[in-house]
């Protein structure tokens, strides 16, 4: 995939079946089906309203592309349904996203709330049902969210998993077949 604009691609997600590929810029998002032919893979963006105006830091898919989860550039996450089994309306721009409430840092230390991209999710991993998703900060939080919720009377808000010290902050994350979450730092 060769984009046009010069936009630095802050994150970047292929579907489970391989067969979409979300790309995430600080002012927009763009999502492209991709479909295996004889000697190649043909490309074809799926035009979205909804998604060119909502910057991504961070993107996934969940629940074998039915749904998309999107930290937005104005630190807000998202979830979007997506339809894959109609290919006229895979992506419904008149859809109201589900909102997260994010949790709030209570960090004390007036040094590391001055810089803004400690309190900033850096990091993600889905479980292999898509059923949960985790973030990590580099101020060493590790908040899980439960992407079953689907309406405002479920629980919107992140589970605090753990903080570790700053000086050691997630680096990567991935969750095993079990559902447990392996972090390194």
């Amino acid at each position: 995939i060769i984009l046009q604009d010069p936009e630095h691609i802050n994150d970047v997600a292929l579907s489970k079946n391989g067969k979409y590929i979300l790309i995430g810029r600080t002012s927009s998002t763009k999502l492209f089906e991709l479909t295996q032919l004889e000697s190649n893979i043909n490309v074809q963006r799926l035009n979205s309203e909804l998604l060119e105006v909502i910057g991504s830091k961070i993107v996934n898919f969940s629940d074998d592309t039915n749904s998309l989860v999107i930290y937005t550039s104005e630190n807000e996450l998202f979830k979007f349904l997506f339809n894959t089994h109609h290919k006229n309306e895979q992506f419904d721009d008149s859809q109201n996203p589900f909102e997260f409430d994010l949790p709030e840092d209570d960090d004390d230390d007036v040094e590391k709330q001055s810089y803004n991209f400690m309190s900033t999710y850096t990091n993600s991993a889905i479980n292999f049902d898509g059923s949960l998703i985790a973030f990590s900060k580099p101020n060493g939080v590790i908040d899980t969210f439960n992407l079953k919720t689907t309406s405002s009377n479920q629980s919107k808000l992140a589970r605090r998993l753990i903080k570790f010290s700053s000086n050691s902050p997630a680096t990567a994350m991935s969750f095993s077949s079990l559902n447990k979450l392996m972090v390194t730092t």
